[in-house]
């Protein structure tokens, strides 16, 4: 199975490394750029219904051209058996690039409670900023860090909203 380059991704190793059975697995992924961010999802199963879920962001460890030897951490769904020594696991993963849009609330229509918790007819559409491959990552309002994953926890900047990128 390829993912378009040369090479393909693939899963090197899966090991149990805690009492509480978190499965690390071991991938090898081309076709990314240094330092870019990947979200890689997928599971582990066996064919008697042992079942383990990925879902974690990373960054590209590897020089241009070379391969990424990344490690992700499954976690065991409670209610599936134990995976069972000596049986074959499969682990199906995808790695994809992660594009980040911040979106800030729409000021309320009518007046708000002074609670904090989000009710019925709540919006956020207020363009704040996007990060992600290509010309998304420096479409941020008011942040020159390229990363709006991080931009995220800063408060929204006052004045007129940007039109969302496109």
């Amino acid at each position: 199975m390829s993912n378009g380059s040369k090479s393909p991704t693939k899963a090197t190793q899966v090991k149990i490394i805690d009492p509480a059975n978190n499965i690390q697995v071991s991938i090898d992924v081309d076709a990314f750029m240094p330092n870019e961010s990947v979200e890689i999802s997928g599971y582990i199963a066996q064919n008697h219904g042992a079942y383990a879920t990925i879902n974690e962001f990373k960054k590209i460890n590897s020089k241009l051209g070379r391969t990424a030897h990344l490690t992700v951490t499954a976690k065991p769904v409670p209610t599936a058996p134990a995976f069972q020594q000596g049986d074959d696991v499969m682990v199906f993963v995808r790695v994809a690039k992660v594009w980040v849009t911040v979106l800030g609330a729409v000021p309320a229509q009518q007046p708000v409670a002074l609670s904090l918790e989000a009710g019925e007819g709540s919006v956020w559409g207020r363009f704040v900023g996007a990060a992600g491959p290509d010309s998304y990552s420096d479409t941020q309002e008011g942040n020159q860090s390229g990363s709006a994953a991080e931009y995220a926890g800063q408060a929204a900047p006052d004045g007129p909203s940007s039109p969302a990128a496109s």
